[in-house]
């Protein structure tokens, strides 16, 4: 089996279309040797990896401000006791309920009423 054709790829056999890397067989079937080798991941030459390193600093991460939000929730306590405590504290002493507080959740409610009709 001297003949040894290309086998996926369309470039005759010879140094000139010869891909990096591959030997080549010239027109009277000698073997012309190796063309040129580009390490992987050396960053130099047009071999293919450079062009994973070029991709690979392309490459970036964003965060909208919903998965910040909630991100920052995970992250905080499932009941802000101190809060609780506190509430319950003036529910306790009977300062909870002020005229001030009374006003503005009637103001909401009226406001959530009247954004419904």
């Amino acid at each position: 089996m001297t003949d040894i054709s290309s086998i996926g790829h369309h470039f005759a056999p010879g140094p000139a279309n010869a891909p990096s890397g591959v030997t080549a067989r010239s027109a009277n079937g000698s073997v012309t040797g190796l063309g040129p080798v580009d390490r992987a991941g050396s960053g130099t030459g047009s071999g293919s990896g450079s062009t994973l390193n070029r991709l690979e600093r392309q490459d970036r991460l964003e965060l909208s401000g919903q998965a910040r939000l909630l991100d920052r929730m995970r992250q905080m306590p499932a009941i802000r006791q101190e809060l609780v405590d506190r509430v319950k504290g003036q529910i306790a002493d009977g300062t909870y309920e002020s005229p001030q507080k009374l006003a503005v959740a009637l103001d909401r409610l009226i406001d959530d009423v009247l954004a419904e009709a």
